[in-house]
């Protein structure tokens, strides 16, 4: 029996998907947890730990940084970010890590910016593949009320925060917003990191959304230019998104570095992130991007039709089709979420 079978059967069910899932975490925890205890021991007896970069995605590394940090409390230790490498790492720029282009530290006695080689203060680089691997595995599995504790290390550089407040500001303030991120183009090929999701299922959810008579604002963040062409001119909600560099091809963005400069690759993906975690409600695919948006907003609800949806059909013959009852309460929950805060702001000012 093919274990892909049996984990779909498993998932079919909601019962079974919830045994399913909470024997899944419970593994990885134990499994985090002695990781974690062994580079603990690993890196202990230093001053300062030195985390360099992986030539991969910026979220992967985003995740490794989360977990640098909560390593580096453990020990009582500070970290630098080194990432002086990879598809972010633009030759244009003063700095020598490409984390500093976005991020600045809130608290320099964690988390500084800049090695001092004259420094006699023991310090331990990790750039091991498989220890940074397991760092960034580890950052992404955070709980998401701790990871956005951790998060509290990291300032956003002014272009950054400027740039969500201003997007902000005229796109999202004062309307139910829902979110839409979708990854396409390096996820084309089944099981090259999560099966693709249709078109067809964001059409039928977003209809399904639509009937219930719910005004909403879509804010679509993705990397595939086709999608944005799919969904401009709907009637039933207003389309917005940035102007970030999106594929025409199944050519990955990230790996187009030629056409856009590679501070402004990173700069797009941060940016779609915030926006998307200042949303009311968030519909996802498998992607580490959207997964940070709990780490920013960890009281944000959200769907991933990937993992949660995709997958649970056990016959492979059939279409795949989203929960839609499920993703209807969620938006529902969401919207009256907004408009009871809406209501106490009213009159809260009313009072004063």
């Amino acid at each position: 029996m093919p274990i892909h079978w049996l984990q779909n059967t498993l998932k079919a069910r909601p019962i079974t998907r919830r045994l399913y899932c909470a024997l899944r975490d419970w593994k990885f925890k134990v499994s985090d947890s002695l990781k974690l205890k062994k580079l603990e021991r690993q890196f202990r007896g230093h001053e300062l730990l030195v985390v360099k970069s992986r030539d991969c995605g910026f979220f992967s590394n985003f995740f490794q940084a989360v977990g640098g940090i909560h390593l580096a409390r453990k020990n009582n230790q500070r970290v630098v970010f080194q990432f002086d490498n990879g598809p972010y790492l633009d030759p244009e720029r003063p700095e020598e890590s490409w984390w500093s282009y976005y991020f600045q530290p809130s608290n320099p006695s964690t988390w500084i910016t800049n090695l001092d080689s004259s420094s006699e203060q023991s310090v331990y680089i990790v750039d091991e593949k498989e220890d940074l691997n397991q760092m960034s595995r580890m950052g992404a599995r955070f709980e998401r009320h701790a990871a956005h504790q951790i998060l509290s290390e990291f300032v956003l550089q002014k272009a950054v925060a400027d740039a969500v407040q201003a997007f902000k500001e005229t796109h999202l303030r004062n309307h139910f917003t829902i979110g839409l991120h979708y990854r396409g183009t390096d996820k084309v090929e089944d099981g090259l990191e999560a099966n693709r999701v249709g078109y067809s299922m964001i059409d039928e959810t977003l209809n399904a959304i639509s009937a219930q008579d719910i005004p909403f604002r879509l804010f679509v963040a993705t990397d595939e230019d086709p999608l944005i062409h799919h969904l401009d001119g709907r009637e039933t909600f207003e389309l917005v998104y940035t102007n970030s560099l999106r594929s025409s091809s199944n050519e990955p963005v990230h790996l187009s570095a030629n056409r856009r400069s590679k501070y402004q690759l990173g700069f797009d993906a941060l940016l779609d992130a915030l926006l998307l975690s200042q949303c009311d409600f968030l519909l996802r695919t498998e992607s580490n991007l959207s997964k940070s948006c709990r780490f920013f907003n960890p009281t944000q609800e959200n769907i991933n039709l990937s993992t949660e949806f995709a997958y649970s059909t056990p016959d492979w013959t059939k279409p795949k089709t989203p929960n839609i009852k499920r993703i209807l309460g969620k938006v529902v929950s969401a919207y009256q979420r907004k408009q009871a805060l809406s209501k106490e702001g009213v009159a809260g000012s009313d009072s004063t």
